[in-house]
C-alpha cells in the first residue's frame, strides 16, 4: 500500500508497494505451442493431426516409379522411446494398457481416470517393463546442459516408417501387386526447442523457448509474412517510351516460386519465376501445356464477318455497343435521328426492328468495313446495311 508522511512542508506519497494488478502473462507461450503443434511429439500416429511435419510428409508421399514402384508413407517417431532397461521401444509401447477386470489389453491414449474402453471399469493400466518395471518414456542422447557446454546440438533423432511397393503389369491389363517391405528408417537429427519436461503425463517440448544450436542459444523471431494471394502495382521505375507507366501483377502462392509479369517499354508482356530471368509469357504458357493455337483466344474474343459481293457482312449484337454512328453509315427511314450518337441498346433494338420489317430476316446483319492495322482490330470505320 502507497503511504503518506506529513511534515512541515513536504508531503510525500511512496509507490514504493504496488499490489500486482495482472500476472506477467507466459510471453513464450505463442512460440512453445506453434512448435509442440509442429512436431506432435508424445502422440500415436492415429492421433497427430494433419499439421506441422505430418502435413509435409503427407503432402511429398507416395513416391511413384512409373508403374513399377511406388513408396508410401505410414509414420513418423521423434526421438528414442524406450524404458529404462531398453527392452521396450517405441511410441505406441508407451500407451499399450490392459484392464484387470475384463481381462482386455490395447494401444490407445486412456482418460484421466484411467478408464477401461472395453468394460468402462476404472481398472485399466498402462503396461510398464518386466524387468526394470518402468514405462517407456523419451530419453535424451545428452542433457541441456552437457549439450551447452559441449557445444553440441540440443536434438532428437527423427524416424519415418515407410512402404515400399512392387508393381507388375501384365501385358493389357491392370497392374498387381507383386512385394511389399515396410522398414523403419533413420531420417534426420531435428533441434528441438528447449528444453523436455513433463505435464499431465504428456513430454512437452519448449518451457524456455530458446533452440541451443551449436551450444549457442537462438530464439525465434515472429516477422510477417506475405499473404498469398494476387497482387497488382503500379511500378516506381521511369515511364517507359510512350509516357505510359508500367504495370505489375505478382503470384504468390502459398508453398512454391512467385510469379510475376511485366510489360517492358515495347507493350510486350514477360514473366518472371522466383524473381529469375524473364520470358514471354507465350513461352510461359505453351510449357505450361496451352497449345500455340490457343493462346491468342484465351485473351481476345473473335467477331465472325462474311464476305458477299465485295461487302463484309456482321451480326449486329453487343459488341456494336459505344461504336459512333456517322452520315452515311445507316441507310433506311429514321436513320437520321441516329447519326451522331453512340450505339446504345436501344439503337440496337431499332437496328433489329428496322432488319425484321424491312426483309422479315430473323437474322440481321450488317455490313462492316474496316481497316486492319495492328492486333486486336481497330474499328475505323462502320457501315450498316439491312439486308
Amino acid at each position: 500500500m502507497s503511504s503518506l508522511h506529513t511534515g512541515a512542508r513536504i508531503v510525500r506519497k511512496s509507490f514504493s508497494k504496488i499490489k500486482d494488478i495482472v500476472p506477467v502473462p507466459n510471453l513464450i507461450e505463442v512460440q512453445s505451442k506453434s512448435f509442440n503443434d509442429f512436431v506432435q511429439l508424445d502422440f500415436l500416429p492415429a492421433e497427430r493431426q494433419n499439421i506441422g511435419l505430418e502435413k509435409v510428409f503427407r503432402d511429398i508421399f507416395p513416391i511413384d516409379y512409373g508403374d513399377k514402384m511406388s513408396l508410401g508413407y505410414i509414420s513418423y517417431e521423434l526421438g528414442a522411446w524406450s524404458c529404462t532397461c531398453g527392452k521396450l521401444t517405441g511410441v505406441a509401447e508407451r500407451y499399450a494398457w490392459s484392464c484387470s477386470s475384463c481381462q482386455a489389453s490395447g494401444c490407445s491414449r486412456l482418460s484421466d481416470q484411467l478408464e477401461c474402453p472395453s468394460c468402462k471399469a476404472l481398472t485399466a493400466r498402462y503396461k510398464a517393463c518386466h524387468n526394470c518395471l518402468s514405462r517407456v518414456g523419451v530419453k535424451l542422447p545428452m542433457t541441456l546442459g552437457e549439450c551447452r557446454s559441449s557445444g553440441q546440438t540440443f536434438s532428437m533423432p527423427l524416424k519415418v516408417r515407410l512402404q515400399l511397393t512392387s508393381w507388375d503389369r501384365p501385358e493389357g491389363g491392370e497392374r498387381v501387386v507383386r512385394d511389399i517391405k515396410e522398414q523403419e528408417i533413420f531420417f534426420a537429427d531435428v533441434p528441438v526447442m528447449a528444453d523436455l519436461y513433463e505435464e499431465r503425463g504428456q513430454f512437452v517440448l519448449g518451457n524456455l523457448g530458446t533452440f541451443l544450436i551449436n551450444g549457442i542459444d537462438r530464439v525465434i523471431v515472429s516477422q510477417l509474412h506475405r499473404s498469398p494471394g494476387v497482387v497488382f502495382s503500379q511500378s516506381k521505375k521511369v515511364k517507359d517510351l510512350h509516357g505510359k507507366p508500367y504495370y505489375l501483377a505478382r503470384i504468390i502462392p502459398m508453398r512454391g516460386m512467385w510469379l510475376d509479369f511485366e510489360f517492358d517499354s515495347n507493350d510486350y508482356l514477360y514473366v518472371r519465376v522466383d524473381k529469375k530471368k524473364k520470358i514471354f509469357i507465350t513461352t510461359f504458357l505453351q510449357a505450361l501445356g496451352v497449345k500455340r493455337d490457343e493462346i491468342i483466344p484465351l485473351f481476345y474474343s473473335f467477331e465472325r464477318i462474311v464476305s458477299e459481293n465485295g461487302e463484309f457482312y456482321q451480326e449486329v449484337s453487343d459488341r456494336l455497343l459505344g461504336v459512333r454512328l456517322r452520315h452515311g453509315m445507316v441507310d433506311g427511314e429514321g436513320s437520321a435521328v441516329h447519326v451522331g450518337k453512340l450505339i446504345t441498346r436501344d439503337t440496337l433494338a431499332w437496328f433489329k426492328k428496322a432488319g425484321k420489317k424491312d426483309n422479315n430476316n430473323q437474322h440481321n446483319q450488317c455490313c462492316a468495313d474496316r481497316f486492319i492495322d495492328t492486333w486486336p482490330l481497330n474499328l475505323r470505320q462502320f457501315k450498316a446495311h439491312f439486308f
